[in-house]
């Protein structure tokens, strides 16, 4: 069995401040001031990060979505344009196999 959370990343965030996803209550994220470098924590506290499996969709042409650091509790991602780190909007679906 499969469990998803899907949500959206938007530039608007203010930097290095925790901003609760609306589309899934208990998760933050925090961009980094000046780089486009999200930490997102969630309240899955998966015992086997493993098992998470995490799809990044862009919402503007030419961006890639990178991630990185992913745990029980947390994972950080990183959005480039062209190979640069950048700030830009996108989605992330978060597979858990239970």
């Amino acid at each position: 069995m499969y469990s998803a959370y899907p949500a959206k990343l938007l530039t608007s965030y203010p930097s290095d401040t925790d901003v609760a996803l609306q589309e899934l209550p208990g998760w933050t994220a925090r961009k980094s001031s000046g780089r486009g470098i999200y930490v997102v924590t969630h309240n899955l506290h998966v015992s086997n990060p493993d098992n998470i499996s995490i799809t990044g969709i862009p919402l503007e042409a030419n961006i890639t979505v990178n991630f990185a650091n992913i745990d029980a509790d947390s994972f950080s991602v990183t959005a480039q344009k062209n190979g640069d780190e950048t700030v830009a909007n996108f989605m992330f679906v978060l597979v858990v196999k239970n």
